[in-house]
């Protein structure tokens, strides 16, 4: 006979597993930074070819527009958050100072379609991510784990050029940390 005193999702026994490994928490993504970088990643997804056009500040404005929780990129250097990762701001950040170009949002945008969307992208990167972080790679390496998986349709220069937006100090650490 069997009870059930409560429900535990697939994601929480993960956690619990982690956790009673000895493993600390913030060498992981969680499951509301992951839902933080889906949202990201929607927006890049559904970035129009006419405001990438525009340049630089249209898509930093569209960026902003488009991520909840008011997220806020200042033209100053400063990357304020509130509420989210803040992944979006980073991101926003470095186009408008030049630290990438905005072709490599072109190149995430194209791997996040080739994936299957936002939400497949994710979820791929994230567990891939996590496995790798459980297996003690660095983060850094982690993440290209992580890109080479979600992205494994798409063409090697195309991923090389995503490893890099994330491998940028302060996007780096508003998406994974």
């Amino acid at each position: 006979m069997f009870s059930a005193v409560g429900s535990v999702s697939a994601a929480d026994s993960d956690q619990v597993a982690l956790e009673e490994a000895g493993l600390e928490n913030d060498t992981y993504i969680s499951e509301e930074q992951a839902k933080d970088l889906e949202e990201v990643f929607a927006a890049v997804e559904t970035l129009p070819e006419d405001v990438i056009n525009e340049g630089d500040e249209a898509v930093v404005d569209y960026l902003q527009d488009n991520v909840s929780d008011g997220v806020v990129v200042k033209e100053e250097g400063d990357v304020v958050a509130f509420g989210v990762v803040g992944c979006a701001s980073a991101i926003g950040l470095a186009i408008a100072t030049n630290v990438f170009p905005i072709a490599k949002i072109t190149k995430l945008k194209s791997i996040i379609k080739t994936a299957g969307g936002a939400t497949t992208f994710t979820k791929t990167l994230i567990k891939s991510y996590n496995s790798a972080r459980k297996f003690k790679a660095t983060k850094s390496a982690a993440i290209k784990i992580a890109v080479k998986a979600a992205a494994k349709k798409s063409g090697p220069d195309t991923v090389a050029a995503v490893i890099e937006i994330f491998n940028v100090g302060s996007v780096y650490s508003a998406c994974f940390e």
